[in-house]
């Protein structure tokens, strides 16, 4: 079986996002090309790469449980407590905020300058050059099977770290 570009794979048994990549296609030997999901250095795979890899479906991806995480932003010793499904952004966390908690970073990180806007249901925050990000809410399902409403707040943007405790 031949990958094709751009499919999203993990390794055969695994659960995604654990081990996730992105196919690049072949090189001329016939080697499969990757990146890790997320960002990172391209690797090849020779042989019989479909008994090691599997395609992840599209409602595999969007069903991915969320768990709870600490998280920091890169060079601060302060942490958030949040929620991740595993993925990766450049190979940085992207965490989901609780709306309390959302409040506190928001408050933390612009000293006044971030707002929530209720008719959008999202966090206003403005960027280093003065852009304004907004962040707005979503549900998702968490490990005990429930769903939540969360604030991706720096999500494939800033440079978070999940904290271990």
């Amino acid at each position: 079986m031949k990958f094709s570009k751009g499919d999203i794979l993990i390794p055969q048994g695994a659960q995604f996002p654990e081990g996730g990549v992105v196919a690049d296609g072949y090189d001329d030997t016939g080697r499969l090309l990757t990146h890790p999901l997320g960002g990172g250095f391209q690797s090849a795979y020779s042989g019989d790469v479909a008994s090691r890899f599997r395609v992840v479906e599209e409602n595999e991806r969007t069903q991915a449980l969320f768990r709870r995480v600490r998280f920091s932003l890169l060079d601060s010793d302060d942490c958030f407590s949040g929620w991740s499904n595993g993925e990766r952004w450049n190979g940085w966390a992207m965490p989901h905020f609780e709306f309390a908690e959302a409040q506190r970073l928001v408050a933390w990180l612009t000293t006044g300058k971030g707002r929530f806007d209720s008719a959008e249901d999202a966090f206003v925050t403005v960027s280093q050059d003065g852009e304004e990000e907004t962040w707005r809410g979503l549900s998702v399902a968490v490990t005990d099977g429930t769903s939540i409403m969360v604030y991706p707040i720096g999500a494939g943007s800033w440079c978070w770290d999940e904290v271990e405790d």
